[in-house]
């Protein structure tokens, strides 16, 4: 079993771990990150890698744990991201066929981060086929010397600012 953090349309070194190691864990209980894939994701747009960040609500500042992140809908990022999207990827192959998907995500407000990053997880891991065991903590999991904790240990596979700098 692998652990991670939630995260918001998460890479693909992401989706490649829960495949090989066939089971996962999500972190609720962690406090929360700036400036990580839980919020924020990056696509490739015809102007070069776009960042797309998702507005987020800490109720106690930076001491909040994941599982209360709320999503701050003031702005109409959803519409933003999903226009974005669309744009960077309506020629590629398929896109016609897991579209709506997608976009049904964008339609829909969500309790929390947390809630959102699961259903895009569950229709990006329905639309490729693979059906893997997914469970959320029950309380916060001390970080472990185990190859299998990556929430903090291994942050290069998913901070952003290791990944594209």
């Amino acid at each position: 079993m692998i652990l991670l953090s939630t995260a918001y349309f998460p890479p693909i070194s992401y989706i490649a771990l829960l495949f090989q190691h066939q089971e996962g864990q999500i972190d609720l209980w962690e406090t929360y990150s700036k400036q990580t894939y839980r919020n924020r994701c990056y696509i490739a747009s015809a102007s070069g890698l776009m960042a797309l960040s998702v507005p987020v609500k800490k109720p106690f500042g930076n001491k909040s744990i994941t599982k209360d992140i709320t999503i701050d809908y003031t702005e109409n990022w959803q519409q933003t991201h999903w226009r974005s999207i669309k744009s960077a990827y309506q020629s590629s192959p398929f896109f016609l066929y897991y579209q709506d998907e997608i976009e049904a995500v964008f339609k829909e407000k969500h309790g929390s981060l947390h809630q959102m990053n699961a259903k895009i997880l569950g229709v990006l891991l329905d639309l490729i086929g693979f059906d893997v065991p997914l469970k959320i903590t029950e309380g916060f999991i001390k970080p472990a010397q185990e190859s299998n904790d990556f929430r903090f240990s291994r942050s290069e596979w998913f901070y952003p600012r290791f990944i594209y700098s």
